[in-house]
This record gives C-alpha cells, sequence and structure tokens, in this order.
C-alpha cells in the first residue's frame, strides 16, 4: 500500500460528516477541536505537564531514568518527554509532548468530559474515515487514511514532503515517539517519519509516511507516544431494563422487561438463599443486587432487588419476593390425588375442579410445564421429562411426584 500517485475521493462526503471547531482551554493551553461524525478530536496533540487533578507529571529527559525509574515506562510514576526539544521550542503548539504508558492508565490526563481513546472508538473513526480499514488484521489497513487524518505539513522525508490532505481537520503530525534510548521517528531530522497516538487500552495507532493505511500496534515497553484526547457525542442511553432475571439460574416464570415485581415460590424444606442473575438490554447500564437475608422472614427480608441505573442516570427497581411452599405430600393434598406412583409418561390429577391453572417444577424451583385446567380430571405427558422428582404447583399448595 504505498503511498503514490494516490488520488483522493470523497471529499464532499467527508465534508458532511465535519461540524465546526471549538476551543478547549486545558492546563495553561488552547486546543481546538473537530467533530468527526459522532466523536469529537482534538485537533492538537496534549502538552499538558498535570493531570487533570493538578498532579504534577516529571518530565524525565534521561534515558536510564526514562527506563529504570519507571520501569521501563510502563508501571511506576507517570512521565512525559519533549517529542523533539530543539525543534519543540520553536513550534511548542503542534508537537505536543510523548507519555508514558502510566500517564495514560491514571485516566485523568485529559480534561473533564474528555479522555484518551479506546481501541473501539479508534476503530469507529476509522471506518468514518476510510472503510478499507475493517480488516481483521494489526497491520497497515486502509487505502487513503493516512492522506485524510496527515496534517498538510511536516511530513519530511530528507529534502522531500509528503503531507496529507487533512480532509477532517484532524492534523496528525509525525511526532515519532520517545523509543528506550532517544526520540525517534520525527518529521524532522530523521528518515522515517511517523506519528504514534496512544489509545486507552494499551493498544495506539500508527500512522507512516510510506503508507496509505493506519496500523494497530501494542506499546514497546519503554516508549512514550503523544496524546489525542476525544468525547463520544452519542447521547447516553436510559435504557435501564433487564433482558433477563433469573433464580438459581432459570430465567423467572412470564419474565418481561417491563414488569418490575414478582414473586417466586420455591420448594418446601428450602433454606438456602436463592442466586439471582440478569442480562441488561444495555452493556452500558450498571447493576446492584441487594439478596433477601431470610426465607423464612418477613417479606422484607424474603426480597430480593435488582437496580438497574442507565448510563444517563435513569434507574429501574426489579423486586423478586420468595415464598417457601409449606403443603407438598407425596400422593394427594385436600381433594387433589396424582397417580400412577411412581408415574411414568403420563400423570392424571383429579379433584381439580377449583383449579385454574397448574405448573410442573424440577428440583430448582425451573418451571417446565404450565397447563390450563377446565374440568375436575386432567392428564398430562411428561414422556420427555427425566428420571426423578417434580413438583406440580396450584395457586395454593404443591404436590411432589416421582417419574421413573
Amino acid at each position: 500500500m504505498k503511498k503514490i500517485n494516490l488520488l483522493i475521493i470523497g471529499v464532499i462526503l467527508a465534508c458532511n460528516l465535519i461540524t465546526a471547531q471549538q476551543t478547549v482551554n486545558y492546563n495553561g493551553w488552547s486546543y481546538t477541536t473537530v467533530v468527526i461524525g459522532e466523536q469529537e478530536w482534538f485537533t492538537e496533540n496534549l502538552r499538558s505537564e498535570k493531570l487533570n487533578d493538578g498532579t504534577d507529571i516529571p518530565f524525565i529527559n534521561h534515558e536510564t531514568l526514562w527506563t529504570t525509574d519507571t520501569d521501563a515506562g510502563m508501571a511506576q510514576s507517570p512521565a512525559w518527554k519533549l517529542s523533539n526539544e530543539e525543534y519543540l521550542y520553536d513550534r511548542p503548539d503542534e508537537w505536543g509532548l510523548l507519555y508514558n504508558i502510566t500517564v495514560v492508565l491514571t485516566e485523568k490526563i485529559c480534561p473533564t468530559g474528555w479522555k484518551v481513546p479506546s481501541d473501539s472508538e479508534w476503530y469507529e473513526l476509522e471506518a468514518l474515515v476510510d472503510p478499507t480499514t475493517l480488516t481483521e488484521t494489526d497491520d497497515y489497513r486502509g487505502e487513503v487514511i493516512f492522506s485524510k487524518l496527515a496534517s498538510t505539513d511536516g511530513w519530511y522525508y530528507g529534502e522531500d514532503l509528503f503531507n496529507g490532505t487533512d480532509d477532517y481537520g484532524f492534523k496528525a503530525l509525525p511526532n515519532g515517539r520517545r523509543a528506550t534510548d532517544k526520540v525517534k521517528n520525527m518529521g524532522y531530522g530523521d528518515n522515517d517519519p511517523r506519528a504514534y497516538i496512544w489509545g486507552a487500552d494499551s493498544c495506539l495507532r500508527e500512522l507512516k509516511w510510506s503508507d496509505t493505511g493506519i496500523r494497530r500496534k501494542t506499546p514497546t515497553v519503554g516508549e512514550g507516544y503523544a496524546i489525542r484526547c476525544m468525547k463520544d457525542l452519542t447521547p447516553p442511553s436510559s435504557d435501564a431494563t433487564l433482558s433477563d432475571l433469573a433464580v438459581n439460574s432459570a430465567t423467572i416464570t412470564n419474565f418481561a422487561a417491563g414488569t418490575n415485581s414478582y414473586t417466586v415460590a420455591l420448594p418446601k424444606g428450602t433454606t438456602n438463599l436463592p442466586v439471582v442473575t440478569y442480562t441488561t438490554s444495555d452493556t452500558k447500564s450498571t447493576v446492584v443486587v441487594t439478596d433477601a437475608t431470610d426465607l423464612a422472614g418477613t417479606e422484607a427480608e424474603r426480597t430480593t432487588t435488582v437496580v438497574v441505573t442507565a448510563e444517563d442516570g435513569t434507574m429501574v427497581t426489579y423486586t423478586i419476593v420468595f415464598t417457601v411452599s409449606t403443603g407438598i405430600y407425596s400422593e394427594q393434598y385436600e381433594k387433589l390425588s396424582i397417580y400412577p406412583v411412581p408415574a411414568g409418561d403420563e400423570i392424571t390429577i383429579s379433584g381439580t375442579s377449583n383449579v385454574s391453572k397448574l405448573e410442573i417444577m424440577d428440583v430448582t424451583g425451573k418451571v417446565l410445564r404450565q397447563v390450563e385446567i377446565t374440568g375436575d380430571d386432567i392428564s398430562i405427558n411428561i414422556s420427555e421429562f427425566s428420571q426423578g422428582m417434580y413438583f406440580l404447583r396450584t395457586e395454593s399448595q404443591t404436590l411432589k411426584f416421582i417419574k421413573k
């Protein structure tokens, strides 16, 4: 994918995806931004010497200290290094600083409300700018993304220029990287200019003068790279519902996302508190479960609550009140009876004239069958059931039977 005689297309489309810039003032510097699709990006590399809580970031300009005192730039204290001291003093507002991974992991290097882009957010930008980047490889991807993101100035290879067209106003510069021994790949005074920009989840992106694409790269231990702050402009989700709610791994009977209160009957003799699990409708929501404390206690003590908080703060509470059946008998209970005992492929229940429906459960409380009843006797095919113990539950009582 050498960038030779490359024809740049899609300028009109690009313009429709870009909105006006704003200025962000942060730790003594002013940064312009650009909105690309549903993301807003700094158009300049970060040059802050402090975290957003005011903590100073130490400057390390010695090769041994960079690789030892900061545990090869990967662990201990945050540290930054000037991109190219000699050239930076002439144009500090363009080149920015190079930071080790510890700075990134603080999650405090960008202004409040901004962040270091995640891997998925990088992919979102790449797909919008150049859909040909959508291949599963960490090698260079894309046919035009270098040109569309690279600055129109600064990309020198010897005496020749290999600047981009910067269609989106991203202004990627060949800031290079702080290697373990020196600064490399600068656009000035180096023969291999590249841009290295951090990602939040221990990854980065690389743009290279001699390639049309962009590369996803795992950081090299002990190196430092530039930072571009961004934020996602997609409105936060208000979905605080669950897509599933289960007791002891079995979805609650008649569960629905919009139904918030449930009563679950447990087999007679149950003393262990049931395990409640859930699945959120939106992966960005958070959940707090408060378990029941005593199955023989008050309703409050027998209630588990599941509080779901959406990305925008919307909250929905689900409650499960547990009851423990008290009338389980093997063959009969008042007028109801089950036969044959043990059962084969079919059971018959008699005395159901005052019963409208019943449920068959396994020993975990999972409902296997629901049956509407219209007469005094009913036969149910249970041929698909495995051998073992089962419970038959009506509105007022629960009976036990054995499948042979």
